[in-house]
């Protein structure tokens, strides 16, 4: 059962598609402070008589300050 369990978690990461995206470089952070940020895109496509919508999972990026 332990195998069992350990390759579906495996199997669950390896599958994952991981997203970047580009942001302000963690100097604009200040120092000891934890920022997070939530982003989430909702679209809607028309074209002639059809409507496509779509709605992405939200994404998170947390940044700490290190340095001033």
């Amino acid at each position: 059962m332990k195998k069992f369990t350990a390759a579906l978690i495996a199997l669950l990461i390896f599958n994952c598609t991981l997203f970047s995206q580009t942001a302000e470089p963690s100097k604009g952070v200040e120092k000891n402070t934890l920022q997070i940020e939530l982003e989430s895109i909702y679209s809607v496509q028309k074209e002639n008589s059809s409507t496509n919508k779509s709605w992405s999972i939200p994404n998170l990026l947390l940044r700490y300050g290190l340095c001033t």
